[in-house]
């Protein structure tokens, strides 16, 4: 697996009990391992991906959705 981040690259290669465990890479993420803080307003722009898909496989559409939340003041934005 590859990946590239504002013109560094890197990559990683999955083991094959990785790979025959039918990984679905539907979701994207990050994660600190720091703990506390202030709450962190981020923005992602340009975003592109590639894939390889079974050729007999189906294309299923998700339509987009916009879910809107009330910012949790009293938790300082973290869901218990």
């Amino acid at each position: 697996m590859s990946y590239e981040i504002d013109g560094n690259t890197g990559s990683f290669d999955l083991t094959s009990e990785q790979r025959n465990a039918g990984a679905c890479f539907d979701r994207f993420g990050l994660a600190t391992v720091r703990q506390g803080g202030n709450s962190v307003e981020i923005y992602f722009d340009d975003l592109n991906y590639l894939v390889r898909r079974d050729t007999e496989a189906h294309r299923t559409f998700h339509p987009q959705v916009l879910i809107e939340r009330p910012y949790p003041v009293e938790s300082a934005g973290r869901l218990h």
